[in-house]
C-alpha cells in the first residue's frame, strides 16, 4: 500500500475528491498495525481526514469502501450531528465535514 499525506487543507468531500482524481481513496485503516504505521508517518502532529463518515440514513460509521467501521478493532469515534467525518491524529475521531484539514490518500502498490 502507498500512502500520501497532503500538505494542503480541504474539507472532507474535497479531500475525498482529490484522492479520487489521483486514482486513490481516502485512507481506510484495516487493523491496529496499520494504525500504528499511520501514527508514525504523521508523527501525531496534525489532524488528517480519513475515509470514514457517519451515514445519515442509519447513523453507522462507514468507510469509503462501503465497509462498516469495526468497533471491535477501534474505539467508536465521538459523533454528533456536527461531527460526522472521520479524522486521525493519535486515534480515530471525528470533526465537522466542513472543517479544512490535511488528508491521507492511499493506493495499492504497483509491481514494476
Amino acid at each position: 500500500m502507498c500512502y500520501w499525506p497532503s500538505e494542503d487543507l480541504k474539507t472532507w468531500n474535497d479531500s475525498r475528491n482529490d484522492c479520487l482524481v489521483n486514482n486513490s481513496q481516502l485512507l481506510v485503516i484495516q487493523d491496529k498495525e496499520e494504525m500504528e504505521f499511520i501514527k508514525q508517518i504523521t508523527r501525531g502532529t496534525d489532524v488528517y481526514w480519513i475515509g470514514l463518515s457517519l451515514s445519515s440514513s442509519d447513523n453507522k460509521w462507514m468507510w469509503v469502501t462501503d465497509a462498516q467501521y469495526d468497533e471491535n478493532i477501534f474505539d467508536r469515534p465521538k459523533d454528533t450531528q456536527r461531527n460526522s467525518c472521520g479524522t486521525i491524529k493519535d486515534k480515530i475521531n471525528s470533526d465537522k465535514c466542513s472543517a479544512e484539514l490535511r488528508w491521507i490518500c492511499q493506493k495499492e502498490a504497483i509491481l514494476l
